[in-house]
């Protein structure tokens, strides 16, 4: 690789770096709505009184209450991907897309792209024609937006996107078996190249690093362009496109024409665009490069509002986290409720015992609390009813707005199903409930309809 190669190769991996930083804030959110997709819904920091940051879990154990989890994101999550699924069961799929849909387990992978859509926001898949272990053909893949960055853009379409790309972590021995091409050579450089990465400088690099016992290999897409000439020979009667370099031996051509009194080929320069794709190491060395009309890569980001990326999940958080606070507090004032308070009269004491002994023992239902039978007193409790102060009509209201905000409602959950309402009652209102839930459905099938179109054009 000469300098001007190196050079190129390490200003891309430095673009590729800063649109992987732009990225971050959608990763660390990504994070976040996963824990809570799966049932991980304590765990926001919090600043007590006294400027220490807890997590919520440790916040509402210090103050003497057990966190609850009633986890209905899930739930909810889980419908719209049934949803999903039936309306992919009634798809006609176009007949020249059947064995791709067979051979990549097209519907399983999308329902799996669906969830990860829900969560994040970010739908992204791969599409490659190579060889693997099941054969050669046309693969699709989903990528996990922790290994995606793109450049900055705007058009929900992706028309504007000028650089993307994804991080692999590959053993060794693929990275000889994709980039050595059986040089003895080659393979010697990449060996040492992949000792240099390991070093702890770049294992201290979310974007350069990765796992110590894997190979990081960066896959950089670059829109670029290229000078071309077009040549119209009226003699001949022919239109030809030509390098750009190629202009000078056209002048000179039409300068011999012109003296024998030829009609001089006509000239048209004009510019052409392309996808080139650079494979580099850490340390930006160029493993493999080629170019091709488009990029691999079919992806959706949702809304793409000014950039920003709000998921489904993002949008019920709120409503979660309160009814979790609710039930946690109607749970700590019927476990209080229940046992009540217990008077001890210090002089009641035994020996040897605390108060920290008598609660510990206390706490169990059948406890047996030894005490000094006195005239000044004996250890008796104090019980009270509970009221619910309303907390029952709260998370009722709760449960309601989760369901407005959320758009998945009784009807798409299976509830409150009557026998009298009919079967056609019903499907009206499922298609009704459809609807707010419907924009998010149709940009996700707007990617999938983009990711067949790929696959037609690699057949």
């Amino acid at each position: 690789m000469d300098n001007t190669q190196k050079l190129i190769s390490l200003e891309v991996l430095a673009a590729s770096r800063r649109a992987w930083n732009r990225m971050a804030h959608i990763r660390q959110n990504r994070s976040r709505f996963k824990d809570f997709t799966y049932g991980k819904q304590w765990g926001d920091k919090e600043k007590t009184p006294e400027g220490i940051t807890l997590t919520e879990e440790q916040l509402t154990i210090n103050q003497g209450a057990r966190p609850q989890t009633n986890n209905l994101i899930r739930q909810m999550v889980k419908t719209i991907i049934g949803r999903y699924r039936q309306l992919q069961a009634e798809r006609q799929i176009e007949h020249g897309l059947k064995e791709h849909y067979r051979r990549n387990m097209l519907l399983e992978l999308d329902s799996r792209l669906l969830e990860e859509f829900l969560i994040s926001g970010c739908a992204i898949q791969r599409i490659s024609s190579e060889t693997t272990m099941k054969g050669r053909g046309p693969w699709v893949e989903n990528v996990n937006p922790n290994a995606f960055f793109v450049n900055d853009f705007r058009d929900p379409r992706g028309w504007d996107v000028e650089l993307l790309g994804m991080v692999h972590d590959w053993s060794l021995r693929e990275v000889i078996m994709r980039f050595g091409h059986g040089d003895p050579h080659q393979i010697e450089r990449l060996r040492e190249v992949y000792t240099i990465v390991r070093g702890e400088s770049f294992l201290n690099s979310d974007f350069l690093g990765g796992p110590s016992d894997r190979c990081r290999v960066i896959e950089a897409w670059t829109l670029e362009s290229h000078g071309l000439i077009e040549v119209h020979d009226p003699v001949r009667g022919i239109y030809e496109v030509l390098d750009a370099d190629c202009h000078p031996d056209v002048v000179d051509n039409n300068i011999k024409r012109r003296k024998q009194g030829i009609p001089e080929r006509r000239i048209r320069q004009c510019i052409s665009t392309f996808w080139r794709c650079r494979y580099l190491s850490p340390t930006g060395e160029l493993l493999h490069s080629y170019i091709a009309d488009q990029h691999p890569f079919v992806f959706k980001f949702y809304p793409l509002t000014d950039g920003e990326v709000h998921s489904f999940v993002e949008d019920i958080i709120h409503q979660q986290k309160h009814v979790n606070r609710i039930i946690t507090m109607v749970d700590q004032v019927m476990r209080t409720s229940a046992k009540g308070a217990l008077l001890y009269p210090v002089q009641c004491l035994t020996k040897g015992t605390s108060i920290k002994d008598i609660s510990k023992v206390w706490s169990a239902p059948d406890a047996v609390i030894p005490y000094n039978a006195t005239n000044l007193g004996e250890p008796h409790q104090i019980t009270t009813s509970s009221g619910d102060m309303g907390a029952y009509n709260l998370l009722n209201l709760e449960l309601q707005l989760l369901q407005d905000v959320s758009g998945v409602g009784d009807a798409l959950l299976g509830k409150n199903i009557s026998a009298a309402k009919g079967e056609g009652l019903y499907e009206a209102q499922v298609r009704n409930a459809t609807i707010a839930i419907s924009d998010l459905l149709e940009t996700f099938q707007s990617l999938v309809e983009q990711r067949d179109q790929k696959l037609l054009k690699l057949q």
